[in-house]
């Protein structure tokens, strides 16, 4: 029926439960439990030596990824499903070397933010996706039976043309909106909580979309949005920008560069209308003599 819930079109793949804690997992469990104490110091010394410049990892624990191997999270596996390939080359059989080489290729393209040629970017999906259960086949061929999210990792291509990028369907960012729901929860007179609740999200998001430059409808139908001064209000707060996923601070990347900031230079530039805040209290933009 139109206009309806369609279950199996419309929950995308997740990319927390299915890669990480799904495809991931599993090659991590086989790679760690078939090492020896002595190899396991060895893949420490050489995961902690890691260089993480231009990786979006966190920091890397080594000993402590070792000692809990079979307790890890989302970001300990994704900082292994991005380095991993590059330090048992010469730990562990062939396949097994193969596989993580897979995943490596697999997930740098599921984290993807952008897509600028989708048709593109689908076939090169399909082929890592491909790889990757064609490898676990090899490995394993009773994975592929008994691990449904091996299957639903097929369905992202579908994904793909229907949602967009894979990474926009993340969960794990929204795990502390618990905490928001919960104070919505406390602060109702629970006459009519969940009223209650809905109405303080509501407000919350109203209140997000106006800050961030969102544009609403008046009364007289015409579609307006907030003015520079509360616009603005977000991008010299950094805190704030943080709190609401978006900031205009561009992370130190390998061949990248930042401009100083006017606070920083010298009396005498003029400056152009152009201009956007920086940490210094300054602002960047383009000078002219």
């Amino acid at each position: 029926m139109p206009g309806c819930l369609d279950p199996t079109h419309d929950t995308p793949v997740e990319v927390l439960h299915t890669v990480l804690l799904g495809v991931v997992k599993y090659a991590w469990h086989w790679t760690h439990t078939s090492w020896t104490p002595a190899q396991k110091i060895i893949y420490a010394q050489r995961l902690q030596a890691t260089s993480v410049t231009g990786l979006s990892v966190h920091a890397i624990r080594a000993s402590y990824i070792i000692q809990y191997a079979n307790s890890l999270i989302g970001r300990q596996l994704k900082t292994l499903a991005q380095t991993t390939a590059f330090h048992v080359y010469d730990m562990l059989p062939q396949p097994r070397f193969k596989l993580w080489l897979a995943i490596g290729e697999m997930t740098s393209l599921i984290w993807f933010p952008e897509i600028h040629d989708k048709e593109t970017y689908k076939n090169d999906l399909t082929i890592a996706i491909a790889n990757v259960l064609d490898l676990f086949a090899e490995n394993d061929p009773t994975k592929i039976v008994e691990k449904v999210k091996l299957h639903i990792l097929s369905h992202g291509i579908e994904d793909v043309s229907r949602f967009g990028p894979l990474i926009g369907m993340c969960t794990e960012g929204f795990e502390s909106f618990n905490g928001i729901f919960r104070n919505a929860s406390v602060y109702s007179n629970h006459l009519a909580p969940s009223r209650d609740i809905a109405q303080q999200l509501a407000d919350h998001e109203a209140h997000k979309h106006r800050l961030l430059g969102g544009f609403f409808m008046t009364t007289d139908g015409d579609w307006v949005q907030a003015g520079t001064r509360i616009r603005d209000f977000l991008r010299h707060h950094p805190l704030l920008r943080r709190l609401f996923g978006w900031t205009v601070d561009v992370p130190s990347q390998p061949g990248t560069f930042k401009l100083k900031c006017a606070g920083c230079e010298p009396f005498g530039w003029m400056w152009c209308s152009l201009v956007i805040p920086c940490d210094h209290g300054g602002r960047v933009g383009m000078t002219v003599s």
